[in-house]
């Protein structure tokens, strides 16, 4: 079971097979979650965005006062 469902805003901090477009610190938002632990993110930079669910982190939602 993957920690990241469809929709998770995440943040790319590391790479599993190269960062083409995508930068360290780039934000986007999960587009598949693989049952084999692979993602597909979509950055602004590069759509279909191929990693390991190790690979970025989870942006947590702003808190609105």
């Amino acid at each position: 079971m993957s920690k990241f469902k469809v929709g998770d805003e995440v943040r790319a901090i590391s790479e599993s097979f190269g960062w083409g477009k995508v930068v360290k610190g780039d934000v986007g938002q999960v587009a598949r979650v693989g049952i084999n632990g692979f993602l597909r993110v979509d950055f602004p930079a590069q759509k279909n965005w191929s990693c390991h669910a190790g690979d970025p982190e989870l942006v947590e939602p702003k808190v609105v006062q």
